[in-house]
């Protein structure tokens, strides 16, 4: 009795949590089957087929039938994770459960952070609630996707390094890197976190003109880091002759290419000849390929960084509704009466071009979507404006919690930076959200008053 008063909040977020992520799991399974976790979406229905085939042939590939080639695209630790529940069914749906269950601790270690790093019960309790009844965040935690393990995964390593940060043995910085190194190999966008947190280690002791003390730390952290990723670092060397945890950063600079109008010839015609089954998804072709690039990148710099600029401002303000019903999952969200949520013309790109008529075109065909869709335009500008007064208050208030703040916001816009002029995907925002709910509420609160 006394484990359940001292863990009352806890109890209660992780009840809340489990009770909206299965809402959307049985909403998915009553109105599409047992399918409906990986069948409608291209990057879920390929993890499904890479953990499938590491269970019943002990290969990492995502071909439906031999030959098996080797996929040098995706990394290990979440198609291992799939493999597992493969043993005992070969559908998803208990991976998926089991997943819904590892999102239901993170609203609890989103909890846990807040009172680290502010010790206020109302502030850390309402921002792991809010982040425990997101849609879109229960939504993606019912889909063969790796962002609910990357997410759970990074709130463990802010868990550790937090308390490192406040005075903790080393052992919680070691922990950071060993998490962190399973982040990575569960979405690559986490191989550059170790640069934030070792400079903020560094810029930390700096200011208190003890730099030479975080040399051993940091590079103990490194170490255990690249130990973490080595096998499958190796493993690509070994199969690839490359040294290299994804083909990712290839494929994506070949697509930010594309925003500066037509592919040049000589990427067309590299991927198009390339001596590779999955061409730029390739490791080997990644260098050959981000150097051509680049190089298309900086021959227009402005067209390409106005394209970031707006894809940057979708990932700030994109509801991620629309991502649903392309999914044909349309019944999961709030607008399943309208028969095609689409604002048509698109109102987000109107607006941040300049053309502004796309307004009062987009209300002649007002329905449910709509609505939501301007509600939560103007819900994210709010948002981050009472962010932004957290942020400065901190400042004003308490340094250290405003050195932990600027750690999150540096990592948001890092991974609103890696999503690209598309703005990429709104379940992309979700690792690093909750840092953000905390800077709001602790704003909301402090301006209340």
């Amino acid at each position: 009795m006394e484990y359940f008063k001292k863990y009352r909040l806890e109890i209660i977020l992780f009840l809340i949590a489990v009770s909206a992520h299965f809402f959307f799991f049985f909403l998915l399974l009553r109105n599409y089957g047992f399918d409906s976790f990986y069948i409608t979406n291209f990057d879920a229905y390929e993890f499904f087929k890479l953990g499938r085939n590491l269970f019943q042939y002990q290969i990492f590939s995502n071909e439906l039938a031999p030959p098996f080639y080797l996929n040098s695209f995706r990394t290990i630790f979440y198609p291992l994770y799939l493999a597992f529940f493969q043993f005992f069914t070969n559908q998803a749906w208990l991976a998926i459960a089991f997943q819904n269950i590892i999102a239901s601790f993170s609203i609890v270690l989103v909890y846990r952070i807040g009172r680290l790093i502010i010790n206020n019960n109302k502030i850390s309790f309402l921002a792991a609630l809010i982040f425990a009844l997101d849609p879109l965040q229960n939504y993606w935690s019912n889909l063969t996707e790796p962002d609910t393990l990357l997410v759970f995964l990074l709130l463990v390593v802010n868990f550790y390094f937090i308390k490192y940060w406040q005075g903790g043995s080393r052992k919680n910085l070691y922990l950071t890197a060993l998490f962190l190194g399973l982040a990575a190999l569960t979405k690559p966008v986490a191989l550059y976190y170790p640069i934030f947190f070792c400079a903020f280690i560094f810029i930390g002791k700096l200011s208190k003109k003890e730099w030479q003390s975080a040399l051993k730390p940091i590079i103990v952290f490194v170490f255990i880091f690249f130990l973490t990723i080595s096998p499958w670092l190796f493993r690509n060397w070994y199969h690839f002759k490359v040294i290299g945890i994804s083909s990712i950063t290839g494929e994506n600079l070949f697509r930010y290419a594309g925003e500066v109008g037509h592919y040049p010839e000589e990427i067309s015609d590299y991927v198009k000849n390339a001596p590779y089954h999955y061409k730029i998804r390739d490791i080997r072709a990644q260098s050959t390929i981000a150097a051509l690039a680049i190089k298309r990148i900086f021959e227009h710099p402005l067209i390409f960084a106005r394209s970031q600029i707006l894809g940057m401002i979708k990932f700030f303000i994109d509801d991620g509704h629309k991502e649903a019903y392309y999914n044909q999952h349309y019944k999961a969200m709030f607008f399943y009466d309208t028969p095609e949520p689409e604002n048509k013309p698109d109102i987000t790109q109107g607006i941040l071009k300049g053309d502004f008529s796309v307004i009062p075109e987009a209300f002649k065909n007002l329905n449910r979507y709509m609505v939501i869709y301007f509600f939560s335009k103007i819900i994210y500008i709010l948002f981050y404006i009472i962010a932004a007064f957290g942020l400065a208050k901190a400042y004003k208030s308490d340094k250290k919690l405003f050195a932990i703040f600027l750690l999150f916001v540096v990592l948001f816009l890092y991974i609103a930076a890696a999503a690209g002029p598309w703005g990429a995907s709104v379940r992309y925002r979700l690792p690093v959200l909750p840092g953000m709910l905390l800077i709001f509420f602790y704003g909301f609160f402090h301006r209340v008053k």
